[in-house]
């Protein structure tokens, strides 16, 4: 049910509140917004930054292959297993073109 204003002084108390309120919300959303965005003040050694640029480099190659592997399975294209397939079972043998 909304609310029932009687007079323009309620309705004007009623509009300072919310002005009030929505002041607050913005600058507690503001506080919350600039921690979320505030980039780390670590300083990590250079072997762990080497480390960490490998586990990310891995993992990125691991993603590839999973996106390989599915776009093959789901996509017509060669099957997951091969017999006699070539290097890591990625470059499978041509088939020859029979002559006529």
């Amino acid at each position: 049910m909304p609310p029932v204003y009687r007079s323009l002084e309620e309705i004007r108390l009623r509009k300072a509140q919310l002005r009030m309120q929505l002041r607050q919300d913005t600058s507690s959303m503001h506080g919350l917004t600039t921690t979320l965005f505030k980039k780390e003040e670590t300083s990590y050694s250079p072997s762990q930054r080497f480390i960490g640029m490998m586990t990310k480099g891995a993992t990125f190659v691991d993603g590839l292959i999973l996106a390989y592997k599915l776009f093959n399975r789901f996509h017509g294209g060669t099957t997951a297993v091969r017999k006699s397939s070539g290097l890591f079972g990625l470059f499978g043998k041509k088939k020859k073109k029979k002559k006529r």
